[in-house]
């Protein structure tokens, strides 16, 4: 019985061995076709992901920066416009702020409570010029909402507690704003629709809700 315990943690680390730079790479691949035809983009993207990932832990529990394809699919699916103010909770290096501040028009603003990620992302977007974003680095729970219209949540690692409390932050949002979540939807915000869309750990229910 032991070894039968031992091989599904040695088969999952070796898919994931090959699993997790093979989807980085086709996802980098579509990137570059689709997005670095924009020079200021390439050049950004290009020295952000020449750092550290912060999303490596290991193979064997990859869990994920959202792709870029899955943002976009995201932007357009909730009609994102220049007049939005995008926030990411939980903002990592801060690529999705970037990449839709750049390419969709919008304010964008990126909060997480790993300083060397903000710190670098900060230093990047004054590099950069990239005046519509912005990085806090602070514990979102204390962020306020009343100017955001679009805010997304990679909310599988945080307990319930901490999501109950980051609802009731968010019905201090805009009439009509919308929030996005991964894994699951919130518990008293209803969510309008949802889709799956590829994690590098595999695939993710998306959903949408709007107040």
């Amino acid at each position: 019985m032991r070894s039968l315990l031992v091989i599904p943690d040695f088969l999952a680390d070796i898919y994931y061995h090959f699993k997790v730079p093979l989807f980085e790479f086709k996802e980098q691949r579509w990137v570059r076709k689709q997005f670095y035809h924009d020079a200021a983009f390439k050049a950004l993207d290009k020295e952000l992901l020449s750092g550290p990932n912060p999303y490596r832990m290991s193979y064997l529990f990859p869990y994920g920066e959202t792709s870029l394809r899955t943002l976009y699919a995201m932007a357009q699916a909730v009609d994102l416009k220049p007049n939005d103010h995008f926030v990411d909770l939980g903002c990592g290096r801060g690529r999705a702020v970037f990449f839709l501040s750049q390419f969709f028009g919008c304010k964008a603003t990126g909060i997480d409570l790993t300083p060397s990620f903000i710190k670098r992302a900060q230093a990047l977007a004054h590099f950069h010029r990239a005046r519509s974003v912005s990085f806090l680095c602070q514990d979102f729970l204390s962020y306020n909402f009343e100017k955001a219209t679009c805010v997304y949540l990679y909310g599988s690692s945080y307990s319930q507690k901490t999501l109950q409390k980051l609802e009731n932050q968010l019905l201090k949002l805009p009439s009509g704003s919308r929030i996005m979540t991964v894994s699951q939807p919130l518990s008293s915000i209803p969510y309008y629709a949802s889709f799956e869309a590829a994690f590098a750990w595999g695939k993710g229910s998306l959903f949408f809700h709007r107040l």
